[in-house]
């Protein structure tokens, strides 16, 4: 086989050109600080998904690290296998609040988080979209919300498997 198709491209140029990254965790090793800390500066990402398997990473110190490392960001997404995923809390969505008011281009929000129970999403979603202007998408407990003519619809419920 021919080693340029086994194998990624390693060059500097190749790297700072990278605008989409993906990681997936399956432990709790991973220090998404340090990840963010190092990828930033070597990449023009503008788009960011996590996935992680079997631990949680709090959704507040997430995207207090992607501010901190990766203000320009455009799209994030943060997916957690678990069965036992929680809502998140009070605290938790004020201090989203405060980190989203720090990313001027962020457009789509995907915290994916999805629970048994019901909720009303609505006030978290206006108070999102009020730090963040320029969010226009935003995925929570298993629901699409979109920014349309100024208002927010509920568009879709995400199937269980995607979520």
């Amino acid at each position: 086989m021919d080693p340029a198709i086994s194998s990624p491209p390693s060059t500097p140029a190749f790297i700072h050109s990278l605008t989409s990254i993906c990681l997936i965790s399956y432990r709790d090793d991973l220090d998404i600080q340090t990840a963010l800390m190092l990828l930033a500066p070597m990449t023009q990402l503008d788009t960011l998904a996590v996935f992680t398997v079997q631990h949680d990473i709090k959704e507040s110190v997430f995207l207090e690290a992607v501010t901190r490392h990766v203000p320009r960001i455009e799209v994030v997404v943060l997916r957690q296998v678990n069965l036992m995923a929680a809502q998140i809390s009070q605290g938790d969505i004020l201090e989203i609040a405060t980190s989203l008011e720090k990313l001027p281009r962020l457009r789509i929000l995907d915290l994916g988080v999805n629970v048994e129970a019901e909720h009303d999403d609505v006030a978290t979603i206006k108070l999102w979209s009020g730090a963040c202007k320029s969010v226009s998408s935003i995925v929570l407990h298993g629901r699409v919300w979109e920014r349309m003519n100024d208002r927010w619809t509920n568009c879709a419920l995400l199937p269980a498997s995607y979520v």
